[in-house]
């Protein structure tokens, strides 16, 4: 087949037209290795895919046995830890062991001297047996001459026992008489116990109703105050102030049960104003021998009035005399004495 060919267009045009001459041009124009190079370069492509195939799995096949390697790594740490922790274990189990044998060896020692010491004592028992024996002898020669005695003995005991009946009979008298004796003592004691307490307490009272009458004018004077009167005393006072005070601060939840009832115990309560111009009291605790007890009571009922009113409290005892272990402390001692009884 002929082609005409006129232009460099129509050398185109037929290429496009024909392959066979296209490729007929091409093996005419370029070498071997240019017509191999598609192939080879196919070639090399696929053997590329196959090292990169390759490649990913051992990589993955690396990448567990990293994985499994860290684990071994972790495990060994772990078992690294119990087998420290194991030895720490042995090596005071083995100080215990070396402190028990250490033990052993004393006790083996003690069983020893125990030891020597029971023969020593085997011996004197032995020795004890002998002598037990000679005195057994000697026991029953004596008892043959007790056997003797007691005769002459059962004689006389029948006649003690006679004699004994008429004690017995006497003594069950006297003991009747002694019984009524005691209750009578018991009764007459009890009577006088009471007596003794209710004295005491009226005594009690008087004399806190003369430290009420008398301690204002005390207070001045060594308190250094202007004036001052019993609140909880007549004529000037209200018996039930420290009762009421305290019931109405319990219930209102300032104060406690318990500390309203020390409150309400309170001996006496003084007012006054102080330098400053402003009402304070005085609680008083008054015994006629003050004790460091009531020198406690005064303090902590003193600060129980002041937290319910919000007015300052002094706390002060007052009495005839203070015991020796309530003086030297800071609650102030007022001595107050006693007025002899009216005739």
């Amino acid at each position: 087949m002929t082609i005409p060919i006129n232009t460099f267009q129509d050398i185109l045009d037929a290429l496009e037209r024909e392959p066979s001459l296209r490729d007929e041009l091409r093996r005419h124009l370029l070498s071997d290795d240019l017509l191999q190079l598609p192939a080879l370069f196919a070639q090399h492509i696929a053997e590329f895919a196959e090292f990169v195939r390759l490649t990913t799995e051992q990589n993955e096949l690396t990448n567990r046995r990293l994985e499994n390697l860290e684990t071994a790594v972790t495990d060994l740490k772990a078992g690294q830890a119990r087998l420290e922790t194991d030895v720490a274990e042995l090596k005071a189990g083995q100080a215990k062991l070396e402190n028990t044998v250490g033990t052993l060896v004393s006790d083996v020692a003690e069983l020893k001297t125990g030891q020597a010491r029971l023969e020593d004592t085997v011996g004197t028992l032995v020795s004890d047996v002998a002598e037990l024996k000679t005195g057994q002898a000697k026991l029953e020669t004596t008892v043959g001459r007790l056997e003797d005695t007691t005769g002459t003995l059962v004689s006389d005991m029948a006649e003690l026992k006679d004699t004994t009946g008429t004690l017995v009979s006497d003594m069950a008298e006297l003991k009747g008489t002694v019984g009524t004796l005691g209750s009578d003592m018991t009764e007459l004691k009890s009577t006088v116990g009471t007596m003794g307490g209710t004295v005491s307490h009226l005594a009690g009272k008087d004399y806190e109703a003369h430290a009420a009458r008398v301690g204002p004018r005390r207070l001045r004077s060594h308190l250094n105050l202007e004036r001052a009167w019993a609140v909880t005393h007549p004529p000037h006072g209200d018996p039930s102030f420290l009762t009421e005070l305290a019931y109405q601060s319990e219930i209102n939840g300032i104060i406690t049960p318990e500390q309203a009832a020390d409150l309400e115990y309170g001996d006496l309560v003084f007012t006054s104003t102080g330098a400053d111009g402003n009402q304070c009291y005085i609680l008083a605790e008054i015994s006629l021998t003050v004790q460091q007890t009531d020198v406690e009571r005064a303090a902590r009922r003193a600060a129980i009035l002041q937290h319910v009113t919000g007015i300052p409290t002094t706390p002060i005892t007052i009495g005839e005399s203070i015991a020796p272990d309530a003086e030297g402390n800071t609650v102030a001692f007022i001595a107050i004495p006693n007025p002899p009884p009216k005739r």
